[in-house]
């Protein structure tokens, strides 16, 4: 004869009395009875039987259950059942509660991606990494799933990851495509450790790159406004074009360019 634990779940039509939990507890008293009920109305009932197959224990414990139900106010119905041998029932017991979370940063560090490409990510793959919490600082998600998704096969993967060079170089190009397609002047200087790129005299996308142990940078700004990205929440290129519109927003390119004309008087 072997020792199982059997748990089964009812999910009830309304919060049980105490007087009902009580009478249910000394009724399975002589089998080492566990009951509890969530705000949901979901009574979960846990006894420990013993049987020499899994299926005679949960026929068993079902059983026992049943009979200990029957008469008593618990209106609802069967919604789970499931049936352990006792060395799984005790290490699950000594699993810990609450799993393994991780923030944004922690999700980046798994997946061995930047931040910005992880917010991509989980904002594309919802269901594969769907997050568990939100609190004042960001959204919290499961370890597993960020392990999980690592094997998930996805557009793009195998691919060598872009340095924060190439990053902020391509994120140049972009900036001067998108002057063109406004009919801007664009004005750029490769200096030493970094680009400058100025936009009718207005807009300025200023690179740092990596020099020594100073991590790199991208500033964008306008009009005494400046908008800094380090390394590891580089913009994509969707999101730069998005800060350059932003850029013309506060007023309009006719005004700040007289600014400058007026600053060069």
């Amino acid at each position: 004869m072997s020792v199982w634990h059997v748990n089964l779940q009812l999910r009830l039509e309304k919060q049980p009395d105490a007087d009902v939990l009580d009478a249910l507890t000394d009724a399975l008293a002589d089998l080492d009875v566990g009951v509890g009920v969530d705000p949901r109305h979901l009574l979960s009932i846990g006894i420990t039987v013993e049987a020499r197959s899994l299926r005679a224990a949960t026929e068993k414990g079902e059983r026992a259950i049943t009979a200990a139900v029957t008469g008593l106010d618990l209106d609802g119905s069967v919604v789970g059942l499931e049936t352990l041998d006792w060395a799984e029932f005790e290490r699950r017991g000594e699993e810990p509660v609450v799993p393994p979370l991780a923030s944004l940063q922690d999700l980046a560090n798994i997946l061995g991606e930047s931040k910005q490409h992880t917010q991509n990510l989980v904002d594309n793959y919802p269901e594969q990494l769907p997050a568990v919490a939100e609190t004042a600082a960001g959204r919290i998600w499961l370890v597993a799933s960020a392990e999980r998704f690592k094997s998930f096969p996805r557009p793009g993967r195998g691919r060598p990851a872009k340095t924060f060079d190439q990053r902020a170089r391509e994120l140049v190009e972009v900036a001067t495509s998108w002057a063109e397609g406004k009919e801007m002047q664009a004005t750029r200087t490769d200096r030493a450790g970094g680009i400058d790129l100025v936009l009718d005299r207005v807009i300025t996308v200023r690179v740092v790159l990596r020099a020594g142990d100073v991590e790199g940078r991208i500033e964008i700004g306008s009009g005494g406004r400046v908008r800094q990205y380090r390394e590891e929440d580089v913009p994509t290129p969707r999101e730069l074009r998005a800060v350059l519109e932003r850029c013309l927003k506060p007023e309009t390119r006719s005004t700040l360019r007289g600014k400058v004309k007026a600053q060069d008087r």
